[in-house]
Order: structure tokens, then sequence, then C-alpha cells
């Protein structure tokens, strides 16, 4: 267990380095608006990813490792059910990009003349969602270090390739987008697959994976928000400081990644063969480690802020402290929600996580409008995402625990004895 935290670590480590380094050699090689033209494309991407990819990729972490608990049943027909939903709702995706390009290039990138740049998205997405299904599936099995050999030539070397290889921004993100195919379709064709009772089993990904999608798009527009208003209420200075604070959530969520990406399979094995005393004990454990080392970073962060300010952005962004302060208290509850929410997602057939996520939301939609009255400022606003954040943690705590109570088994099933093991 813990050699393969430290392996999925480490490849998390070097996809974050890679993904800045590609930043860096697009903005050196083709300059201040090929930079714009590359990063509004990756934003847009990783905006359409959720409705690409419908949460198939969970779906089949979940069930695969759910049905090897069960004695493996199915387990190796998940695969192609997942590929024949992500494809249906690929073609639809491309054809609704294709035939309406240029209003999806003012939308995304401002001006309709950037309809050049909606082009490679669909080969973006197809790569993209193909990538995902099969580290959804290896996630499942318990495969880290191949899931992570995935991770690290798709994430890692195939964008830096691509970026030093190719000299325009259309043509380097169709590099991306072909580059993830064919790595991924060579995953694909040495994964083991059954075509038994295919449509059941996409059925069963689809009920699960869909009702999760608005979840992630209320993420989204939750992160976003607070940058938005904002930028009404001051300046787009301290808007991005704002951003900037923001962004320590997703830091936190990559180093995290790796007990997100181990707990959803062990907690569905765990749930299917009905050890739910065991989980639970492992869960609190987690927990509790979990939450000694945000609050210990969260420590770091605010002492060391001011000089992360300066020293990151400049003497000019002092007085944006303050913000980012505050911000950085929610990165405790965050956390906590993004390491259990695998629990949830294993333990609960229901989109338990999208209801928890709405009602965070509109918890802070509600706060915002009362500060708003108020005539207060920026930093109440980010009061109010920190506060939304630990009502979710709450929720997710409360939900993770319910949903660990003994419980009778599904009726039919045979249970192992114990879980499968990592390889």
């Amino acid at each position: 267990m813990k050699r393969a935290y430290v392996e999925t670590f480490a490849t998390q480590v070097l996809v974050a380095l890679s993904y800045l380094l590609v930043f860096r050699v697009v903005a050196h090689q083709l300059g201040t608006t090929g930079f714009g033209e590359y990063a509004l494309s990756r934003r847009t991407l990783a905006l359409l990813s959720p409705l690409a990819v419908l949460n198939t990729d969970v779906a089949l972490a979940r069930f695969v490792a759910y049905s090897r608990g069960k004695a493996g049943r199915h387990s190796e027909a998940y695969l192609l059910s997942g590929v024949l939903i992500v494809a249906i709702d690929l073609v639809v995706l491309t054809l609704v990009l294709i035939g309406f390009r240029s209003f999806f290039a003012s939308l995304f990138f401002g001006m309709s003349s950037y309809a050049i740049l909606i082009l490679p998205l669909p080969v973006m997405l197809v790569g993209i969602a193909l990538h995902l299904i099969i580290y959804g599936d290896l996630r499942g099995r318990l495969s880290v270090r191949r899931a992570n050999l995935l991770m690290l030539i798709n994430q890692a070397a195939v964008p830096l390739i691509a970026a030093y290889t190719v000299r325009s921004v259309v043509g380097i993100l169709l590099a991306i987008g072909l580059g993830w195919i064919i790595v991924s379709g060579a995953f694909f064709i040495v994964s083991p697959l059954k075509s038994d009772h295919i449509v059941d089993r996409a059925r069963d990904l689809a009920r699960y994976g869909v009702p999760r999608v608005p979840g992630d798009l209320l993420q989204l527009l939750l992160f976003a928000l607070p940058g938005i208003l904002t930028a009404h209420i001051t300046d787009i200075g301290v808007a991005g400081i704002v951003a900037f604070g923001i962004s320590l959530f997703g830091l936190a969520g990559s180093a995290l990644a790796p007990v997100s990406f181990l707990l959803l399979p062990i907690a569905a094995a765990h749930v299917a063969a009905g050890s739910l005393d065991k989980l639970r004990r492992a869960v609190t454990k987690i927990t509790l480690v979990t939450f000694a080392c945000l609050v210990v970073g969260t420590v770091a962060l605010e002492v060391f802020a001011g000089w992360l300010i300066i020293g990151y952005l400049g003497l000019a962004f002092k007085s944006g402290t303050p913000l980012f302060r505050a911000l950085a208290i929610g990165i405790v509850p965050w956390g906590i929600y993004y390491v259990l929410k695998s629990v949830i997602d294993a333990a609960h057939l229901k989109a338990v996580n999208t209801r928890n996520m709405a009602v965070t939301f509109a918890a802070f939609v509600c706060g915002v409008g009362v500060v708003r009255l108020l005539g207060n400022g920026p930093l109440s606003v980010v009061i109010v995402l920190v506060v939304s954040l630990f009502i979710l943690a709450a929720l997710t705590i409360r939900d993770v625990y319910s949903g660990t109570r003994d419980r009778l088994p599904d009726p039919g099933m045979t249970l192992p004895d114990k879980a499968p093991a990592i390889s």
C-alpha cells in the first residue's frame, strides 16, 4: 500500500512538472498569443471533459473493483461497456462542436475567428476519454503500476513531446490528442476483455456515472465564481489573487490524488466483500492522517503567505495577502472531501457527492447574496466559499459513516474472503 502510494504520488509530481514545463515551452516558442490560445484550449478541454466522459471512468473503477470483490463476476465486461457509452456520447459532442464551431469559438475564446481552435477539440476529447476509461479500468483492478505508466506517458510525455516538436497551437493540440489515442489504444488492446452482457453493464455504468456529471459542473462553478465576483466588486488584479489562492485547492488535490486513487477500488472491494468494519477503521485512520497533514500545510501557508505572495507575484500584490490566507483555510475541508468522496462513490450507487455539492453550491450562492446585500467586499466572498467547503466536508463525513454501516450483501452473490491485492 505504501509503495503504491509513493509510486502514484511520484507520477502525479512528474505530470504536474510536465504540465508547467509545456506552458513554458509554448510561451517561449509561440509568444503571448500562442500561449493564450493554448492555455484557453486546455481550459476548454477541462470544461468539456466531464461531458465527454460522463463519469464513466469513476463508474468503471467502482464496478470493476466491486465485481472483483465478488469473485470477479463480469469484471472484464465493463471496459467494452464503458467504451460503448463514451463512443456514443463523443459522436454527439463532436457533431455539436463542429456544427456550431463559430458559436463555441465566441463562447470559449471570445471571437468567432478562433473557430480553428475548435477543430482539434474532438480529437483531444476522444483521446482524453479513452485515457480516462482505460485508467478507470486499471484503477478498479488495482493495477497501480500500469495505471501510473499510462498516466506518465499520456499526461507527461505526450504533451511535452508535442510542445517541443510542433510549431503551431493547432498542431500541438492535434498531436497531443492523437498521442493520447495511440497510447491508450495500445493499453486497450492488451486489456482483458469480455463482451458478456455488454448492454446490461453499459446500463449499470450510465446509471452510476451520468447523475454525477452535474456535481462536476457545479464544482467548476464553485471555484470559478469567487474570482468572477471579485472582478466585478473590485478589479482584475484582486480577482487574480483570488484565482491564485483557489489554485491551492488544485495543488492539494494533486497531493491527495494517490490516496483517492487507491481508496475507491479498495473501498468498493470491501463493500462487495461485506467487510464494512474493516473499511470503517481504515477510513478513520486515513481521515485522521489526512486531517493532520492538511492542518500542518495550512499553518505553513498562513505563516509564509506574505513571503509567497511577494516572492511569486511581486510586491504590488502584497495587499492580497489576507485573501490568500482566508482561502488557505479552505484547504482543510476540501482535502477531507477530496479523499472521502471515493468512499462515498464506492458505498453508494446514488450520486450522493453530487447532492452534497449541490447543497454546498446553494449555500455559497445564498451566502454571497447576503454579503452583497450588506455591501461587503471580496474578503466576505472568500469567507463564504470557505464556510461552504466546511459544509461540504461535514456532509461528506456524515455520508461516509452512514454508507459503511453494517448491511446485507446483494442477494445471489458469492462473497470472497478478502479484497483483491494491489499489483
